[in-house]
């Protein structure tokens, strides 16, 4: 068995750095000291490259400081080649890394040289990603004049270039740039130009993309402005919660300088929530590894204990491994035979049991789009019957109790010019009678809203909401970001959910304040409902058939609906489904 390494070296032909999880350490020693012999320096730093992963993130490596050490020789033998082109990709990799570690004029010097060598080769799509590159590293050295220099240098070839997801990228990096400055009209500016392209390209820095904006009008005390654009920011960061848990922190500080001690202790409670949340789960990521660290100190300590008798009995098992050698190589060949006289049946029940699996799962398969199928014509089904029974209630209300309160109206008229002239008890009759047919069509409108079918969504929850504004009720803003484009039945589903979500909020929440977000990107479409009211506790509430109708038209829209409630800390209803 001590044998086999040996043989696989041997029918190796070179070390390949771009397998690196093909070798064990025993291999690349190999490989180096053969490359030492022959003085092949490109080995030599593939090899070096390779220990350095092996020490800084394998758990056998002895650490940063000897992977550092390796990482330093790998880049002083990848410069004695630094005119190869096929080494391009690791000395980008190597100038990030010593950016990383902080050797920033390491990482200076590398990305100058990748420049340089893209200018000469005439590699023009790079050019703009090695100069932002670039601009990054004279950030980190405080160099500003030049950070601006590269970084728009860069920008505006990648815009020459039409390269959208670099614009995005530096145009954020920009506004940032300006805001550390000062300038925090700049700052809004390249917010602004950033915001469209990334909504269309979704890099990881999107949500900052957004808030930059509110940042600036915080610092120019824009309050109000700040807070909007905080709100639309944070669906965007997704799953990080160290942003969210920031932005929640920034919306409050906002609230303070206005005065608006409940909204700010509401977001601040917002932001102290997530970030104990957090806290919890860094300090379980501690224990573990301080538990990992244990378990390596506890192996290390028996494997020398091992060692220590292995010595003593090594020279006695010398003769005995000998004769179980000889013992060993013939029960292989035994088993050998075996072996291939039971791989032919097996292979053939194998391939009979694949059959049989197969058709298994393509009937179950079968039943399942059958189940969806007959689930979504029943969810369909009950959402048309009460879209048909509103607009049956709407004409009902509209042509007959609407109509007889008209002819109402008008016979009251005609008594009133022949004998009540002087009575004020027909004006008083009059005027109820125009108050219930005015209730009545409002009734009629809200069961079948005309704004909806002749003008689209926007309009159609514009009117709804602005009805819902009435003296002493909740302020409600509302919001939305993209161009919507949905189709008829998405639209009146979508409609619905505002509508119920709104109701209730009117009804039981007890808010000041009520923000509907609608936000449609190219591939999701989302609705937000939030109130800073009295909340209510999700394991102790009954679910009425509001909430049921919610969850169908949820399941309508083959969407996910995420709620989160807590007493007294208002409530979040967030929907959104796939277009």
């Amino acid at each position: 068995m001590l044998l086999f390494p040996v043989l696989l070296l041997a029918r190796m032909d070179s070390f390949d750095i771009n397998k690196p999880l093909d070798y064990t350490i025993e291999e690349v020693n190999y490989f180096l000291a053969e490359a030492v012999e022959k003085k092949d320096t490109l080995t030599l730093g593939d090899c070096s490259y390779w220990l350095y992963l092996y020490h800084r993130y394998n758990s056998k490596g002895k650490g940063l400081d000897k992977a550092m050490e390796y990482f330093l020789q790998a880049n002083s033998y990848y410069d004695v080649n630094s005119s190869v082109g096929d080494r391009l990709k690791i000395r980008i990799q190597l100038a990030d890394l010593l950016l990383q570690e902080g050797y920033f004029h390491d990482a200076l010097k590398n990305r100058k040289e990748i420049l340089d060598y893209m200018e000469s080769q005439q590699i023009v799509k790079e050019i703009p990603h090695a100069m932002s590159s670039l601009a990054d590293v004279y950030i980190a050295l405080g160099d500003t004049l030049n950070y601006l220099d590269f970084i728009l240098k860069a920008t505006q070839l990648a815009n020459e270039q039409k390269d959208s997801f670099l614009l995005a990228i530096n145009y954020t990096n920009i506004g940032t740039f300006y805001l550390e400055q000062g300038n925090y009209e700049k700052a809004i500016t390249y917010s602004r130009k950033a915001v469209p392209i990334a909504l269309k390209f979704k890099p990881a820095s999107i949500g900052w993309s957004i808030c930059l904006e509110a940042v600036a009008l915080r610092k120019m005390k824009k309050y109000e402005a700040a807070i909007a654009v905080f709100k639309r920011g944070i669906p965007f960061y997704k799953n990080e919660q160290n942003s969210i848990s920031k932005t929640y922190c920034d919306i409050a500080s906002c609230y303070e300088s206005l005065g608006n001690q409940k909204q700010s202790l509401f977001y601040y409670k917002k932001c102290k929530r997530l970030s104990d949340s957090i806290l919890i789960s860094e300090k379980n990521s501690k224990v573990n590894d301080l538990i990992l660290k244990y378990d390596k100190t506890q192996n290390e300590n028996e494997i020398l204990q091992l060692e220590k008798k292995n010595n003593l009995q090594e020279i006695k098992t010398q003769r005995l491994n000998r004769l179980i050698a000889l013992l060993v190589i013939g029960l292989i060949f035994s088993l050998l035979l075996y072996l291939i006289a039971r791989k032919f049946y097996r292979q053939k029940a194998e391939q009979n049991q694949i059959i049989a699996q197969q058709e298994q799962d393509l009937r179950d398969q079968k039943i399942k789009v059958l189940e969806q199928t007959m689930e979504t014509k029943a969810v369909r089904a009950i959402l048309d019957g009460q879209e048909e029974e509103r607009k049956r209630m709407a004409r009902e209300l509209h042509d007959g109790l609407g109509g007889l309160l008209s002819a109402l109206r008008l016979q009251l008229d005609a008594l009133k010019n022949k004998f009540g002239e002087k009575d004020k008890g027909f004006d008083s009759a009059i005027h109820m009678v125009n108050t219930s047919v005015n209730e009545v069509r409002t009734i009629a409108r809200h069961a079948l809203p005309e704004a909806l079918v002749q003008m689209g969504l926007i309009a159609a929850l514009n009117d709804f909401l602005n009805q819902m504004k009435v003296p002493d009720s909740p302020m409600i803003d509302f919001q939305y970001y993209g161009n919507i484009e949905l189709n008829q039945e998405q639209i009146l589903v979508v409609y619905r959910v505002v509508q119920e979500l709104v109701n209730n909020a009117l009804k039981y929440a007890k808010a000041s304040e009520i923000m509907v977000l609608l936000v449609q990107d190219e591939e999701t479409f989302s609705i937000t409902v939030e109130d800073d009211g009295m909340g209510f506790d999700l394991e102790k509430i009954k679910e009425g058939s509001g909430m049921k109708t919610l969850r169908h038209r949820c399941q309508f829209l083959k969407g996910n609906l995420l709620i989160d409630a807590r007493p007294n800390q208002g409530a979040s209803f967030h929907i959104q489904f796939p277009i």
